[in-house]
């Protein structure tokens, strides 16, 4: 709604520009026309007035003068000079103009120029301009148009003034002034302005609401209907359609977005049917899936739980056929054969059974609070004589304290002894094997480094995957299900393991990181003690 709002305004704002700029713009042009005009009339008059009085003055002037009667018997001699007053007294009185005679540098007062006259004069004899005029205030408070144009001296004026003389003609001496009275001029002008604008409001009024009535009509109404239909469309109803007929533009437009929803129906009807046809199949895949894993699953768990009871009674003959074979150096060794590879044997299908187990997801494990420090130091008692074998240092590093966690105690002790059996495995004879132990706020953090060979980074995530072993791996010993089981392990437990380069040693350096739990009162576990930190 906001924004249909914003859109009317809009479009109001535009027409009120539009139209108001047209108007206003052709009102104050027809004032200005009007004044202009009335100007040049009262130019044209004075202008007449002035063009008399000096044919006057001339003719006058030509016949030297001319007698008019005073009384029965008398009559005065009349001057363009006294003609000129004389006009001027009797058009006070009559006529709605006045006319003065102005000399500059004339020592009787009523000839002396005021200063827009003086400034005329000037410019009749420097510009030569012809006549000017101005609007001033008069004596009663009421403008006034002020005529001026220039008084010239010409050779009828040698009749009247220094006979006989020769004087250069059309001389400017001063000027003749016209005052038209022009209050009620600019009063009329005024009034027709106002008029005029008022007009041009009622017109603006009457055009803006046709117009809006018919940009409503024409184009909100049927953008309204659009938008609505549309918000239905996209809320998800393909069955709405809409219907403008207000012009054939809009019933184009209309019919084109109702072939669009059309498309889009049909295509959604397609669509829902792939998707039922698509989840039916992945049903059935994902249930085939589950039937293949539970196969899967309980095929190695029936395979290894088979494989382990007879496995066990091997080992169990060789131990005692051993025992009673020492003295038989060559059966001896037939027999140590047998041994080693049964105990190979063994650890495959206990790594077997390892996997079925976490597998069948965190629910089969047993967690219970471990102290993570005696379990490190257990595996390290429990692999120290390996280490002993190979000649392979042990170092570590733990906490005084306790570090709790929440865990699966025989899972804890399988992904450690993976871990640092594999560092003992890979060292070289004399190198070192580092153990440390971290704890930090909630986490707490194992890294195990060893002196190895270490394993390229390309390989550094697929060694994760059940029965994969590196390209670099020199042994091939094992089923690849050592750091498979491990990350089970640790993943169970909401950890996370990685692999890298060690810095120290030079070969692999696993990292393996573990939610730790709040300590309590410092005696939840007992830890061994194995020297001074270091052991080989």
């Amino acid at each position: 709604m906001t924004s249909r709002i914003s859109i009317r305004i809009k479009i109001l704002v535009g027409l009120l520009a539009i139209l108001m700029s047209f108007w206003l713009s052709f009102v104050v042009w027809t004032y200005l026309q009007d004044k202009r005009l009335s100007i040049e009339e009262l130019d044209h008059q004075a202008l007449g007035i002035y063009h008399y009085i000096v044919l006057s003055r001339r003719w006058i002037a030509k016949q030297a003068g001319i007698f008019i009667k005073k009384g029965e018997d008398s009559y005065a001699l009349l001057t363009p000079s006294g003609f000129t007053e004389a006009l001027a007294e009797y058009s006070k009185t009559i006529m709605p103009f006045s006319i003065k005679i102005s000399v500059k540098d004339s020592s009787n007062p009523l000839l002396k120029p005021n200063e827009f006259e003086e400034q005329s004069i000037l410019q009749f004899k420097g510009l030569g301009v012809s006549h000017s005029w101005t609007i001033e205030e008069g004596p009663d408070g009421k403008r006034e148009f002020l005529f001026v144009a220039p008084l010239y001296f010409t050779n009828e004026c040698n009749s009247c003034h220094a006979k006989g003389d020769s004087k250069v003609n059309r001389s400017i001496l001063g000027s003749i002034s016209v005052r038209l009275p022009v209050e009620q001029l600019l009063e009329q002008i005024r009034h027709r302005f106002i008029v005029n604008l008022g007009l041009f409001l009622i017109t603006l009024i009457l055009a803006i609401g046709f117009l809006w009535a018919m940009l409503k009509r024409l184009v909100l109404v049927p953008l309204d209907s659009l938008q609505e239909v549309s918000k239905r469309v996209g809320s998800g109803d393909l069955k709405a359609r809409v219907h403008i007929g207000v012009s054939p533009e809009w019933e184009a437009v209309a019919k084109s977005f109702n072939k669009m929803v059309e498309a889009m129906e049909e295509q959604n009807i397609r669509l829902e049917r792939a998707v039922k046809e698509a989840v039916a199949q992945l049903e059935q895949a994902n249930s085939e899936l589950k039937r293949a894993y539970a196969y899967k699953s309980t095929f190695f768990s029936n395979v290894s739980h088979d494989l382990k009871t007879p496995i066990t009674a091997i080992k169990g003959a060789s131990e005692i056929l051993a025992s009673r074979l020492k003295d038989q150096d060559k059966l001896s060794q037939y027999v140590d054969i047998i041994s080693r590879n049964v105990q190979k044997l063994n650890k495959m299908v206990h790594d077997l059974l390892i996997c079925a187990r976490l597998e069948s997801g965190p629910s089969d494990l047993n967690f219970e609070e471990n102290d993570l420090r005696e379990v490190l130091e257990d595996c390290v008692l429990m692999l120290m004589p390996i280490a002993w074998d190979k000649e392979v240092k042990l170092e570590y590093h733990f906490p005084e304290g306790p570090i709790l966690v929440r865990s699966d105690r025989s899972m804890l002790d399988q992904l450690f002894t993976n871990l640092i059996s594999n560092a003992i495995k890979f060292s070289p004879k004399g190198g070192i094997v580092d153990i440390g132990l971290y704890s930090s706020e909630n986490r707490c953090k194992i890294v195990i480094e060893d002196s190895g060979p270490g394993i390229p980074s390309e390989d550094w995530e697929r060694v994760f995957q059940k029965f994969y072993r590196s390209r670099a791996s020199t042994t091939e010993e094992g089923m690849g299900l050592g750091l498979a089981i491990s990350k089970f392990i640790v993943e169970a437990h909401g950890g996370e393991i990685s692999l890298g380069r060690s810095q120290k040693l030079g070969g692999t350096r696993v990292e393996v990181t573990l939610k730790q739990q709040p300590r309590g009162d410092g005696n939840a576990s007992r830890g061994k003690d194995l020297g001074s930190g270091r052991r080989s």
